[in-house]
Parts: C-alpha cells; sequence; structure tokens
C-alpha cells in the first residue's frame, strides 16, 4: 500500500502546479467573459439576460475546452519528467510502468472530478452576481440546470445516465492523460489521446432526455479507455524504468 501511496504523491508532485494554473486560468477567463456580459462598457447590465443565455456563449465554450487542454498539459508536463530525480524516484517505487500509471491515472481522474466541482462552484457564483443586475427567483438557478446545456451537462440532476456519464468521462480523461505522458517518456507521441476530446466534441451532451447520446459517449469512452491500457500492457517498458 505504501508504494501506491508514494506513487500517488509522486503523480502530485509532477502535476499540481500545471493543474493549479490552468484551473486559475481558466476561472479568470470565464470571469472576464461574465463581466464583459454583465457590465457592457462597465455599466452594469440592465435589461433582462436569461442566465442560461450568459452561459451558452464564451463562459460554456471555455470550461469545456479547457478541461481538454489540462489533458494536454497533464500529459505533457509528467510525461516529460525524464530528470534523473525523477527516474530515481520512479525506479524506488517498486512498481512496474504500468503500475504507477495506474495509480497516475487515478490522481488525474480526481482532478478532473475538482475541475467539475469548480466549474460548478464558479456557475454558482456566477448566478449570485448576476442575480444582483435582474430579478430572479429561487428557482431560477435550478431552471438553468434544465435550459443551459453547459450546466445540465455538470449537473444533469433527475438523469441518471448523465452522472454515470461524467464518472465515465472524469476516469476517461484521467487515465488518458496517465497513458499519454508514459507513451510520451517513450519518446514517441500520444495520438491517442485526442480520442476522449473529439467524442466530446462530435457526441454533444447536456441535452435533456437524451439518453441515446449520453449512453454512446459513455460506452465508446469507457472502451476506448479499457482498450488504451491493454495496448499499454503490450507495449514496451519505459527504459528508465
Amino acid at each position: 500500500m505504501k508504494k501506491y501511496t508514494s506513487a500517488a504523491l509522486l503523480a502530485i508532485q509532477l502535476s499540481w502546479k500545471t493543474v493549479l494554473a490552468l484551473f486559475l486560468a481558466s476561472v479568470g477567463l470565464q470571469i472576464f467573459y461574465a463581466f464583459r456580459e454583465l457590465m457592457p462598457g462597465g455599466v452594469p447590465l440592465q435589461a433582462t439576460l436569461g442566465y442560461e443565455m450568459l452561459l451558452s456563449g464564451d463562459i460554456g465554450r471555455t470550461g469545456r475546452h479547457w478541461m481538454s487542454m489540462l489533458l494536454f498539459f497533464l500529459i505533457g508536463t509528467v510525461g516529460n519528467g525524464k530528470s534523473s530525480r525523477t527516474v530515481y524516484t520512479m525506479n524506488r517505487l517498486g512498481l512496474s510502468e504500468n503500475q504507477t500509471s495506474l495509480v497516475f491515472g487515478a490522481v488525474f481522474s480526481g482532478y478532473f472530478l475538482l475541475y467539475w466541482a469548480l466549474q460548478i462552484a464558479l456557475c454558482y457564483g456566477l448566478f449570485i452576481w448576476y442575480s444582483r443586475f435582474t430579478l430572479v427567483s429561487s428557482n431560477t438557478f435550478m431552471l438553468a440546470c434544465w435550459r443551459s446545456e453547459w450546466l445540465h451537462t455538470l449537473l444533469p440532476l433527475a438523469e441518471w445516465w448523465g452522472w454515470l456519464r461524467n464518472v465515465v468521462l472524469w476516469l476517461s480523461y484521467g487515465f488518458t492523460a496517465a497513458f499519454g505522458s508514459q507513451i510520451l517518456r517513450r519518446g514517441k507521441y500520444p495520438f491517442a489521446a485526442l480520442v476522449p476530446p473529439v467524442l466530446w466534441i462530435f457526441i454533444p451532451t447536456g441535452r435533456i432526455g437524451e439518453l441515446g447520446l449520453d449512453i454512446l459517449l459513455t460506452v465508446l469512452l469507457a472502451a476506448f479507455t479499457v482498450g488504451f491500457f491493454f495496448s499499454m500492457r503490450g507495449g514496451q517498458e519505459d527504459e528508465d524504468l
């Protein structure tokens, strides 16, 4: 158990600065977009603007796209960890390269869960800000969870398949980042890491009642991630490990 804990701590050590920077940059950019919409020209907006409309533009797109950026930055940051100190630490773990990648994948999946929670908190914070400029009821935020595709993706509410899709999405992105960094350490380009973001682009989420599309995305992401893992098992072990 100590080996796996040490591997998890190493994953955090190699990546936390990158993750924190991406979190802050994403939130900062989304707040800027909200300021631009709610205070055009520096003047508070007086006209009625549906909250779901606020999230339907750059704010929602940024939330979705920067999740993919987090995936690629994790691969680049951890995959380039070829310093003698990093290699020495990995050698001392007593785990195989694939075992280490599985632990890293669990940690990275946690990052994507944190990103998801951050986006929900941001959306609620923007709603509180939005409510200062417009007349809204206490139910407006919950209604927006049904009307806004981005917010409904974050919070599917009663749609259980949406929650299942989200869990698989976090795991797929997390383990893809770990396996992609493993490939990069071998001196190859992890082109397969493009698959989860591409699937999420072409199979839309957040539409009410879209059970078929959500299940399709869930199954494809799960199948890809499992297949990616088994393809790594047959690959060449990292020379340094």
